[in-house]
């Protein structure tokens, strides 16, 4: 029986918000008739990465980032945020979609993800915390980790480079996390890069050091670093999507108590070895196991 459908989507992101906004919708719509829980969507897919169409960004430090964000309209944004919130009650499901959020129009933008819900409400919004120099430029960082349930299903969020930080993944596994969605702009480059040949496998040790399944949606701009794919909790490797392309992934998390059991039981073993816990009734004090330079 399965449990959850996600909807891995990607598309080429441009920095026109309301065509975004169009293909938000439109794969909305294919994941619900997939029979898709959620959608979930790259990095900045309603505003447009900031590197698109030539924009200029702010050098870091900076304190042009005013410069950077001057096309912005704030306005048209939240116009469209409300379409797909839209899309989503019509067709029943969850998002997960990034964007950009201005909480103050004399402080920089942080860079988000909105998690909708089925009736389109705001769930959760995820700040991006492990910002490049670029980023953090014309960003403001967030500094919290945020869980939220679907279906009775713990989920989670990164984004980026934070695929880099093992940490973040091993304390949303700490915090009881099952899913984790990781959305990013690795796209448009000129050539393979190291991502292409390292962040799935890094992506499937992660979900093997902490039992996550993972979601990595990537913008499909040509060229793209690397398509968007589904990582299983043992840290095998799902579905991909094609390279380059504009595509619906969807893969299912089942109904196995038994597999469950067992990933709890390796997640408390892992803890206990990590804090000590586990080894320390079997630790000798006995002062000679503290001589390492003499012979036995």
């Amino acid at each position: 029986m399965t449990r959850l459908t996600i909807a891995t989507c990607q598309f080429p992101v441009t920095a026109d918000v309301a065509a975004n906004a169009a293909q938000i919708r439109r794969q909305i719509a294919e994941a619900a008739a997939a029979g898709a829980d959620v959608a979930h969507f790259p990095e900045n897919a309603i505003t447009g990465n900031l590197k698109l169409n030539g924009k200029k960004l702010a050098p870091c430090p900076s304190g042009n980032w005013r410069q950077t964000w001057r096309h912005c309209d704030w306005a048209l944004i939240r116009a469209e945020t409300e379409g797909i919130r839209q899309a989503c009650r019509d067709a029943g499901i969850w998002a997960v979609v990034g964007s950009s959020h201005s909480f103050d129009p004399e402080k920089r933008p942080t860079n988000c993800i909105y998690v909708f819900d089925a009736a389109g409400a705001i769930v959760e919004r995820y700040d991006k915390r492990r910002c490049s120099e670029s980023d953090l430029a014309n960003h403001t960082p967030g500094d919290q980790p945020v869980t939220f349930a679907i279906k009775g299903i713990a989920c989670g969020i990164t984004m980026g480079l934070e695929w880099s930080f093992p940490d973040i993944f091993m304390d949303y596994a700490e915090a009881g996390v099952d899913l984790l969605f990781h959305s990013g702009f690795a796209a448009q480059q000129e050539r393979d890069t190291i991502h292409t040949h390292t962040v799935p496998q890094v992506m499937q040790g992660h979900a093997f050091n902490a039992n996550l399944f993972i979601s990595v949606s990537n913008a499909a701009n040509a060229l793209q670093a690397l398509p968007s794919f589904w990582v299983r909790r043992s840290g095998r490797r799902g579905g991909t999507c094609g390279r380059n392309a504009t595509a619906v992934l969807v893969s299912e998390i089942f109904d196995e108590p038994e597999k469950d059991e067992l990933y709890h039981y390796i997640r408390n073993f892992r803890r206990g070895c990590r804090d000590g816990s586990f080894y320390a009734p079997h630790v000798s004090d006995d002062p000679r196991r503290l001589l390492r330079h003499t012979l036995g």
